[in-house]
């Protein structure tokens, strides 16, 4: 609904033109182009990479709401904006279950590393297990992981870990590397120096 009014508020300031909010919009999606073009699909595909972007979208909205003649019809509008929201992202509210045992990866990996250890997780491009585990590193697919070539460049740039995310990403992947740590859900490898 509110990419609707978006749509309609950048169509209207075209239409009639509005130069002051054209040049806001303007400004706003140019400021963020090269971040858009620097994450590539990563940008589409996970919704936080467009939260700096959402004042810009609220004010072409905001704009396209306002041109509603009615208040009530304006108050409802607003309502379902926000009823469509909460329903949007209602799987926020909720840890998938294949994905609570990464509330205990952080614990798992203190075990046998330190905070500062990078670490690679079979993840393919979601990163949200590199946030559970508190560690910097990568996140790469299965196949990427498998390649002994890939794994070695990383290890020069000081990889330290792979974790393997049976569960969520694959339980079919076995690497012939020393595996110090598994459980149902997760199996942690050391690379050797």
């Amino acid at each position: 609904i509110s990419f609707f009014f978006l749509i309609v508020g950048i169509t209207v300031s075209i239409i009639r033109k509005n130069k002051k909010i054209l040049f806001l919009l303007l400004l706003g999606f140019s400021g963020f182009l090269p971040v858009m073009i620097k994450s590539g699909i990563t940008f589409a595909t996970h919704i936080y990479y467009i939260i700096p972007l959402v004042p810009v979208m609220a004010l072409g909205a905001g704009y396209g709401l306002s041109l509603i003649p009615y208040k009530n019809l304006t108050i409802v509008v607003l309502f379902a904006i926000g009823i469509e929201g909460i329903l949007n992202q209602k799987s926020d509210f909720f840890i998938d279950e294949k994905n609570m045992a990464l509330i205990n990866l952080e614990h798992d990996l203190d075990q046998f590393s330190d905070r500062t250890d990078l670490i690679i997780i079979n993840s393919g491009t979601y990163p949200t297990p590199m946030y559970f585990a508190h560690r910097k590193g990568w996140v790469a697919g299965n196949p990427q992981i498998s390649n002994d070539v890939f794994i070695d460049e990383l290890r020069l740039k000081g990889l330290k870990y792979i974790v393997i995310l049976k569960r969520s990403f694959g339980s079919e992947i076995k690497l012939n590397r020393p595996e110090i740590f598994t459980n149902n859900d997760y199996t942690i490898y050391k690379l050797q120096n």
